[in-house]
């Protein structure tokens, strides 16, 4: 076994700790660079409006899209996501970073946009004031959050 000083076995004890805490807490799944930096992460709501018979129009392009929406999460960039309506005639689709980069190119790579089921698609921010993250609220009268 190597002889190692203190500071490297502190070392690796933090990054085992690191990766521990990755695991247990969904929180730190975002992209660690970002908060450890101290970038303010924001979010993002990608609503699209569906056209007609969007559920059974979708079928060919499901799997494609679900996939695309499994790897946006898996990078942390997309927190939640499903349609609205019944019957389904919109989506949300709720991401997460530090600008709205993540949410424009995922509806410009959709193959659900691509191919024209959804006849439109717009970001906004999303100020969260319960719930997640969100910062405590200031009792005001204008209700400005």
């Amino acid at each position: 076994m190597p002889i190692t000083s203190p500071s490297t076995r502190a070392a690796r004890s933090l990054i085992a700790l690191d990766y521990r805490l990755l695991i247990t807490l969904p929180v730190l799944r975002y992209p660690l660079t970002k908060l450890n930096l101290g970038v303010p992460m924001a979010y993002y709501a990608l609503l699209y409006e569906a056209g007609d018979d969007f559920v059974q129009r979708r079928t060919p392009y499901r799997a494609e899209h679900l996939n695309l929406a499994k790897a946006a999460h898996q990078r942390g960039e997309l927190v939640l996501a499903g349609a609205l309506g019944d019957p389904v005639n919109r989506a949300l689709l709720v991401f997460r970073g530090d600008s709205p980069g993540a949410a424009r190119n995922f509806a410009e790579n959709d193959p659900y946009v691509r191919s024209g089921l959804v006849k439109r698609w717009e970001v906004s921010p999303w100020k969260v004031v319960v719930g997640g993250d969100a910062e405590p609220i200031a009792a005001t009268a204008q209700g400005d959050r």
